[in-house]
């Protein structure tokens, strides 16, 4: 990172910055040519890692390409505040931002897809709702673990 004074590296505030934040772009390479998708998600953080859980259809560009290359990239921002100057050059923007790499896994377990499906709906709510197993059952689920060297985070 360029700006080191800006890195955030405690882990827990990081979780802090996530937990902020309400979508999360997946990155991934489609033959050779980049592609970002937007996903809702909930996630987990404990020790040196993160995990991610999303949902998705059962077919599409996305599923195509999760099960060809199960590497990604993802990126999520929060905190944005447009910071006026006097000079209209010297403006700047306020935001916090995590950035990172991992594999995503399909969840195939109904009870793993269960509980992720849990978490997700808590980021957003911040209670507990009901998944139905059936609900689940036709549900793809993902779960994408990063671990703390592939995260860089910052705030301005």
């Amino acid at each position: 990172m360029r700006r080191t004074d800006r890195e955030v590296k405690e882990f827990q505030e990081i979780l802090g910055i996530i937990n902020q934040c309400d979508t999360l772009r997946l990155g991934m390479v489609d033959q050779g040519e980049a592609y970002i998708v937007p996903v809702s998600f909930g996630y987990s953080g404990s020790g040196d890692m993160v995990t991610f859980y999303f949902h998705s259809a059962a077919e599409g560009r996305k599923v195509s390409l999760m099960a060809r290359n199960s590497l990604v990239t993802f990126e999520m921002d929060t905190s944005h505040v447009f910071v006026e100057k006097e000079k209209g050059c010297a403006c700047t923007m306020n935001f916090a931002s995590v950035m990172g790499k991992g594999r995503v896994e399909p969840l195939n377990n109904i009870e793993d897809r269960m509980a992720a499906l849990k978490l997700l709906l808590s980021h957003y709510t911040d209670r507990q709702l009901p998944i139905e197993q059936a609900a689940a059952a036709g549900t793809n689920v993902y779960k994408l673990e990063v671990k703390r060297e592939n995260l860089c985070c910052k705030r301005h």
